[in-house]
């Protein structure tokens, strides 16, 4: 749990720097990018972290939803900014949609899974 504090510091800490980056220089697509990684792996460390936890006023199936979507979206940034930062080209089978399809499948296949797992229905 201190390490994931001291990751979720650190990236609270590079949000001032790439916010004024992207004030100074609001055409460049990269640090807009960073930025939005940035958030994503800072919210993924958060609710991976802190959720689920039943002493909390937030029912067990909204946390889950939180956890599962920013995992989901953080695989699939990734992938895009990759790609991006270093122009990659891809054939026809793996592409970015694909990518996504195959995300949002075993997003909604894992959760149910999880949910009937666990009992959680409210």
């Amino acid at each position: 749990m201190l390490i994931t504090f001291v990751i979720i510091i650190i990236q609270i800490l590079t949000l001032p720097i790439s916010i004024v980056s992207i004030v100074i220089l609001p055409k460049d697509k990269s640090r807009l990018r960073y930025l939005i990684l940035t958030l994503g792996f800072l919210s993924f460390n958060f609710f991976g972290s802190y959720f689920p936890d039943s002493s909390l006023n937030l029912s067990m199936l909204v946390q889950n939803i939180f956890i599962y979507s920013s995992g989901v979206f953080m695989a699939g940034y990734f992938f895009v900014f990759i790609s991006k930062e270093f122009n990659f080209n891809f054939n026809r089978m793996f592409n970015v949609k694909i990518l996504f399809f195959g995300l949002i499948m075993s997003f909604i296949l894992g959760f149910i899974k999880r949910v009937e797992q666990s009992g959680i229905m409210y």
